[in-house]
């Protein structure tokens, strides 16, 4: 087992950053998340917390709180490893500033996955501090997977291209997948699956796919990407025509996360990206 620590010095007052860290306006300011219920800092209250735009579930108790002071929760359900643990913050006031003291405490993970929930943390400090000093924190939604490609093309035969998605990305490909509304399955050998609608379109610039249903066979919940979102944009730059791709919901903390980004990397920067520039993708 091993415990993420870190401090934060915020030039504040402990009453502020308790609010920031125990109401349901505080959380979605630095965390990015959301509640089934609204959150609100009584001993015992569980709330439901999904990350924004995923599926991903993470079921939080305060087992611990004195206000203005500490807040403990235990996680009751949520991303790989995180079962069980405990998340604290003790609150030190000090001059005009009040010192945060953040734990998470017993996670069993592999050193590679310690080492990216412990950056994240810091970077959740970092956003904390921002939204009190600033008013505007760095949530978790940026933290979407993003990746881009460069091709000398035009914008209408990118998204062509992008559109022809037994072409690149799966040739397990059934349904339509061209203008607004279509909807498409991709299957993979493995029993996976992907059920996608293309749910937003501007001619030469813009495809927003919703994943509507899913399967992945290889993590607990094997149904992380239903609810999530590819965006595709494109724009003309001096070097050819940019192609960003955001998948917006996939975001470290969910299982699949790694193994996701990797598959998404290969796919973009390999298949796609030989599709668009040679008409011969490398799908699936």
């Amino acid at each position: 087992m091993a415990d993420i620590k870190h401090t934060v010095v915020i030039n504040t007052t402990p009453d502020k950053a308790y609010k920031a860290i125990t109401t349901q306006k505080g959380l979605a300011g630095w965390w990015g998340l959301i509640t089934e219920e609204t959150a609100k800092p009584e001993l015992g209250f569980g709330a439901v917390f999904k990350f924004n735009g995923t599926s991903s579930r993470t079921e939080l108790k305060i087992t611990n709180l004195i206000p203005n002071k500490k807040v403990e929760w235990e996680c009751i359900k949520g991303p790989q490893a995180w079962d069980g643990t405990k998340i604290t913050f003790d609150l030190e006031k000090k001059d005009n500033s009040t010192i945060v003291h953040f734990a998470h405490k017993d996670l069993q993970v592999k050193a590679d996955i310690f080492a990216m929930a412990n950056n994240n943390w810091e970077r959740f400090m970092k956003s904390l501090k921002a939204l009190i000093e600033t008013g505007k924190g760095d949530p978790l939604g940026s933290q979407d997977y993003h990746t881009c490609i460069t091709a000398d093309i035009t914008p209408k035969e990118a998204l062509d291209k992008i559109g022809r998605v037994s072409e690149w990305w799966a040739t397990n490909f059934e349904g339509s997948s061209q203008k607004l509304n279509d909807i498409f399955t991709v299957r993979f050998g493995s029993g996976d699956m992907y059920k996608v609608k293309v749910s937003e379109f501007i001619p030469d610039k813009k495809i927003v796919w919703q994943v509507i249903d899913s399967n992945q066979t290889w993590v607990a919940n094997a149904t992380e990407w239903t609810g999530t979102k590819i965006a595709w944009e494109v724009s003309t730059q001096k070097d050819g025509m940019r192609i960003d791709m955001t998948h917006i919901g996939l975001v470290p903390g969910i299982d699949c996360y790694n193994r996701c980004k990797q598959g998404w990397d290969y796919l973009l920067h390999k298949s796609l990206f030989r599709y668009l520039t040679e008409n011969i993708g490398l799908p699936a």
